[in-house]
């Protein structure tokens, strides 16, 4: 079986703000550094007039990338940065890690998708930590 590129998706029953404040502190927390943000939902507003929920997407590098991406293999290096979308639905947020990747296969050499299943492995462990906690109000 070849390598499989999947979503993991959370469900937390907490405003959209906080959500995405605890998330960024886990990353942060995690060794992980946000290259970007993207406020999809105001992007979307002034390019259409279209008003909708909350919505962005952050951009995830490791924090020392430089190491970590140096001497992998071109097509794994197209995973980074990898992307968080957190978005408000009706009484809970959405989070998801876009573009995952299960390395089922033993044809492909640990040294080639490594550092991208470590990282990918970072950002769920922090994303978790808020998913998974009773409630994120102080």
């Amino acid at each position: 079986m070849s390598n499989e590129i999947a979503v993991a998706q959370y469900m937390v029953r907490e405003p959209f703000g906080a959500v995405l404040e605890a998330i960024l502190e886990a990353l942060e927390g995690s060794g992980l550094r946000l290259a970007a943000r993207m406020d999809m939902s105001a992007r979307i507003e002034r390019a259409l007039g279209i008003t909708l929920p909350p919505c962005s997407v952050l951009f995830v590098l490791p924090r020392n990338v430089r190491q970590v991406t140096s001497g992998i293999d071109a097509s794994a290096a197209t995973f980074f940065p990898m992307h968080v979308v957190i978005s408000a639905c009706a009484g809970y947020t959405s989070v998801q890690v876009q573009g995952r990747v299960n390395d089922n296969s033993r044809t492909v050499p640990p040294d080639v998708l490594g550092p991208v299943i470590e990282t990918q492995r970072q950002i769920v462990e922090a994303i978790e930590t808020v998913a998974t906690r009773a409630s994120i109000l102080v």
